[in-house]
């Protein structure tokens, strides 16, 4: 049973600037590759972390992330509106979505109802 106060989630911790951070996934708008690092961006702070796109989005799905470009991951509930080819999130930054991760993302936002 969750008390008031709790965390959603179980909190992730990567490391940034030689530090471990722990970050409620909840707390986390999207992420952003930058080479071989990726941008934590949350809803106060950035955190550089060195990290592959794929281990991060492995990490991620199961807290509710989708991947929208090769370099974006989104926390699909900090999505404010979206069209076939960008989104807007709660931070107001736009953000692309991809032909590759196109169907899979739609998929996602508006799920095809199921056949009786």
């Amino acid at each position: 049973m969750k008390n008031e106060g709790d965390p959603l989630q179980p909190p992730l911790q990567i490391r940034s600037e030689g530090k471990t951070v722990r970050l409620l996934p909840q707390d986390i708008i999207y992420l952003e590759a930058k080479g071989e690092y990726i941008n934590y961006v949350t809803h106060t702070k950035s955190y550089m972390c060195f990290k592959r796109m794929k281990a991060a989005e492995d990490e991620l799905k199961a807290y509710g992330f989708h991947r929208t470009h090769r370099s974006f991951i989104v926390n699909l509930i900090n999505i404010t509106s979206f069209s076939g080819t960008e989104l807007v999130m709660r931070d107001n930054r736009t953000i692309p979505i991809s032909k590759t991760y196109r169907t899979s993302f739609m998929e996602v936002l508006q799920p095809k109802p199921k056949e009786m």
